[in-house]
């Protein structure tokens, strides 16, 4: 029983940290994905004129299957709307060229949205969306291991407690 009771907080606490490293990953890729684009788009931008919106609006399957990329132009019009679910903090942080990242529920599912401001001469934000349903898939296959590995252990321990039970108990009194 203490066996099981170790093993189950050890678990527990186990989960909780590969939580919240699989999301600090995510963040990381997020942001990778997001500066390399705006880069690039700047890049772009200052070379060739201002590039079709539509192309920023697509998903990126060799990134993963739930990774979409958005463009929020930034013109007095659409710049309130646009980054409306942004805290004033984050629109400032967003302002000083630093990366916002946003943890949502929406559509059924959390997702982890990362912001970035396209340097010069674009005036826009890059959204990199990424699912975090592939963490939850994570998390279910570990419950199940676990659970596994208990049951393989219980019953260990059963058939050497019984072993050891006959060695000890029940033949020294056939004697």
């Amino acid at each position: 029983l203490g066996i099981c009771l170790v093993l189950t907080a050890h678990f527990f606490l186990t989960i909780r940290r590969e939580r919240g490293l699989f999301e600090k990953t995510k963040e990381r890729y997020g942001h990778f994905i997001a500066l390399t684009l705006a880069k690039q788009l700047s890049d772009v931008w200052e070379r060739e004129g201002a590039p079709d919106p539509a192309l920023l609006e697509q998903d990126f399957v060799e990134l993963g299957e739930h990774v979409r990329v958005h463009w929020i132009p930034l013109d007095a019009g659409s710049r309130t709307d646009a980054l409306a679910d942004l805290t004033p903090r984050q629109r400032e942080s967003l302002a000083r060229g630093e990366f916002v990242t946003v943890v949502r529920q929406g559509e059924g599912q959390e997702t982890i949205q990362t912001y970035t401001a396209v340097p010069t001469p674009g005036e826009g934000v890059i959204v990199v969306v990424d699912s975090l349903s592939d963490r939850d898939f994570y998390v279910q296959a570990s419950i199940r291991r676990f659970l596994v590995t208990l049951a393989v252990i219980v019953a260990l321990n059963g058939v050497l407690a019984l072993i050891v039970g006959y060695w000890l108990v029940a033949r020294p009194f056939a004697r």
